[in-house]
């Protein structure tokens, strides 16, 4: 609130001088034109799989427009082609699939086999890529799903890997060969991504799975076992990052404001040596000061209007005019009766460095002093 009280401040006092305020036009968000990635409604009506013999086909032509199209789908433009936030159960595809044929869906799973074909795309440089993936229904039991894509997976997957893969559903498939399955649905796509299970809540912290991720240790004046503290986050998108991640999401709503005003700050220096030399454990609860924490916005005792100090001595409800008018006069008495500066002003931490520069601008342009502090400078 403070924050917002000195920006419109700042709008309403700072001079009014010829040529300061450039006009810049808005900026606009480029519109995805999803039109263009809609497949043809004429290509898609030729696909059949309503017989064993329907789904032991593979419509060429339908396949090649799917594959063009896929290649350039982004993930916005996924979501402009309304991609569903939830997998599609394969039993609603079974029982409609001309209801779903052109949609763009996604499915995750275990890896049965990926491979390049022998079949020429339909774009030079590309090739067809086809594979399936094990996706279990609702009671459990596994399901297939087959896929051909343009391009190679983005890592070295292998055959029990956990995969997604997004593309246009064109129909229905039968396979007796490799996969051994009927009805699988059969995606287009434009690559295979390595992807993670989703995670059950975490009650209890496992340190035989944290261990999985090395420590450094610091000794005799240097790293030991360091290997693993040069991971940068893709790379470390492991089993223990997200079981200490599912860990503390479900615990956090768990904890009393009492128990987590008992965690100790990470702010000094012994407990930093403590983890330098491997004294705590992987998992120790810590609380961090840091600048972009902002749950505080939701607590119950957060101001939601403008207080203004009545001849009472207390705090009464008044509207942002209000509050802006009384702060602005009561500045202005002070610079008028004592200087520029008499005053300071004082940022947050939690501002952005385009917020603290917004401060500073206040203090200097519309007050005319230099008294400006933030509270991380300390």
């Amino acid at each position: 609130m403070g924050l917002l009280l000195g920006l419109v401040l700042f709008l309403y006092l700072l001079p009014n001088h010829e040529g300061m305020n450039p006009s810049v036009p808005p900026i606009e968000r480029e519109v995805t034109n999803v039109e263009a990635f809609q497949p043809s409604r004429q290509i898609l009506k030729k696909v059949r799989d309503a017989t064993t013999a329907d789904r032991s086909v593979i419509n060429a032509d339908a396949m090649q427009h799917l594959l063009k199209l896929a290649l350039n789908v982004t993930p916005d433009i996924a979501e402009a082609l309304q991609m569903p936030e939830r997998q599609i159960p394969i039993d609603d595809l079974r029982a409609h699939p001309d209801r779903f044929r052109g949609h763009y869906l996604w499915f995750k799973g275990q890896l049965n086999h990926f491979e390049p074909t022998q079949t020429k795309h339909p774009i030079h440089g590309y090739k067809i890529y086809e594979g399936d993936l094990q996706v279990p229904r609702r009671d459990g039991t596994p399901d297939v799903v087959f896929f051909y894509v343009s391009k190679p997976a983005d890592t070295d997957l292998k055959a029990g890997d956990f995969v997604r893969i997004e593309g246009y559903f064109m129909k229905l498939r039968d396979d007796h060969l490799l996969a051994k399955a009927e009805k699988g649905p059969l995606l287009i796509g434009r690559q295979l991504k390595r992807a993670y299970p989703d995670w059950q809540a975490v009650d209890q912290l496992d340190h035989s799975v944290l261990v999985r991720v090395e420590n450094p240790i610091w000794k005799n004046d240097t790293w030991i076992n360091d290997r693993d503290a040069w991971l940068g986050l893709p790379e470390s998108e492991n089993v223990p990052l997200w079981h200490l991640a599912s860990f503390a999401m479900h615990q956090s709503s768990r904890i009393t404001e009492e128990q987590k005003r008992q965690v100790p700050f990470f702010v000094d220096d012994k407990m930093l040596a403590e983890f330098k030399h491997g004294s705590r454990d992987q998992g120790t609860l810590v609380r961090i000061k840091g600048r972009f924490a902002y749950d505080f916005i939701h607590h119950e005792d957060r101001l939601t209007e403008p207080l203004i100090r009545g001849d009472d001595g207390e705090l009464h409800p008044a509207s942002w005019q209000e509050a802006l008018t009384a702060a602005a006069e009561g500045l202005g008495r002070v610079k008028e009766s004592h200087g520029a500066d008499a005053l300071g002003f004082v940022s947050s931490s939690r501002c952005t460095m385009e917020e603290n520069y917004l401060m500073q601008k206040v203090a200097r342009a519309a007050y005319g002093t230099n008294n400006v502090h933030q509270c991380a400078a300390t």
